[in-house]
């Protein structure tokens, strides 16, 4: 009612219909931040070890099979959870980098940001199970399955706290792109690094590595990229 009434004040008359304030999705992505705390918390109770151990795994020069083996398989519920907080909070930062980074519109981020934290993580799993099923040295290949799966599970963690300063300091937009970039960077780095260094430790000939990254890694994410772009031009 005071509100109103100085409406009135100001401009004489009464508005026909109420204009909301600026439209966002704060309460939302507030709301998925906090079912990502609670899936780290969960995980944490489950074993306490949890994230200790992927922390370790991540920085670890050598081998982790024994070391998850011992404190955190990968099937377990801890690491399943740390999987999908991974997902929640990669979600989120897709989508504030989208909507308000690059002035997507909010149903195009959306889309955007469903597709791209599955599609990916999907698509690197998938292309080393294709390098397994081509070069039958699944045993081999084993070491790069452990080392991806356990920088999805690392990740998350940081950008979990990327994801609630980005939700919360609109301003600071552009420096959190900066970071989640970095931080995704880093991530692929060190798992196409520690991978094929593990790989070649156990005899696989350097030229089968560079061919998988050409045809598996690098390749699909150039077409991926053109197909994407010529489809959604009319919606960004």
């Amino acid at each position: 009612m005071f509100n109103l009434l100085i409406l009135l004040n100001d401009s004489g008359t009464i508005p026909d219909t109420l204009v909301p304030r600026a439209e966002n999705r704060t309460f939302f992505l507030t709301g998925l931040f906090a079912i990502s705390l609670v899936l780290i918390a969960i995980a944490r109770i489950s074993n306490y070890k949890a994230l200790g151990t992927v922390i370790n795994a991540f920085f670890s020069g050598g081998p982790i099979q024994q070391l998850l083996k011992e404190n955190m398989r990968i099937g377990s519920l801890s690491s399943i959870l740390l999987i999908i907080n991974y997902l929640i909070v990669t979600f989120i930062c897709v989508y504030l980098m989208l909507n308000r980074t690059f002035g997507l519109t909010a149903n195009t981020s959306l889309l955007f940001a469903s597709i791209v934290p599955v599609g990916f993580t999907i698509f690197e799993i998938m292309g080393m199970a294709m390098a397994s099923f081509i070069t039958g040295e699944g045993k081999t290949m084993e070491p790069a399955f452990q080392t991806s799966w356990v920088g999805f599970e690392f990740i998350g963690l940081p950008l979990s706290v990327l994801a609630l300063i980005w939700i919360m300091n609109p301003s600071l937009n552009a420096l959190c792109l900066v970071v989640f970039s970095i931080l995704i960077g880093t991530r692929v780095l060190q798992r196409i690094t520690k991978s094929s260094i593990l790989i070649l430790n156990k005899g696989v000939a350097w030229y089968y590595i560079f061919l998988y990254l050409c045809t598996l890694e690098i390749l699909p994410l150039i077409v991926a990229y053109y197909c994407v772009q010529m489809s959604f031009r009319p919606l960004i």
